[in-house]
């Protein structure tokens, strides 16, 4: 089954109405988000050239994030520019978080 799908008209909903259901707690609408968002989050980790570790944790991030905001998104119908952003940002977060813990060979410093 299609969660993106509301069963009871068969239309699709749009961005802005799994947003506002996402934000009170519907599961399906979370779902349904994910089904329509996780191949860009993927490709816009993957495709920055992280590893499938590094690039898991930047999508993870990114959902973590839409979660601590959904309620809060200034126009959701625009969310798939906003998830690939905030990917952007975690990727970025991510490669700078890993040169503090590994900043090279002795020799290098």
């Amino acid at each position: 089954m299609n969660r993106a799908v509301n069963p009871t008209t068969d239309t699709i909903p749009t961005n802005t109405e799994l947003v506002a259901a996402a934000a009170q707690g519907d599961w399906d609408a979370w779902d349904g988000l994910v089904d329509r968002y996780a191949a860009l989050v993927w490709s816009v980790a993957r495709g920055s050239g992280l590893d499938v570790e590094a690039a898991a944790a930047a999508s993870l991030a990114t959902w973590r994030c839409l979660a601590c905001t959904v309620g809060n998104l200034d126009d959701p119908e625009r969310l798939g520019e906003w998830l690939a952003d905030r990917t952007a940002r975690n990727v970025m977060h991510g490669r700078d978080e890993a040169r503090a813990v590994w900043p090279g060979p002795p020799e290098a410093l």
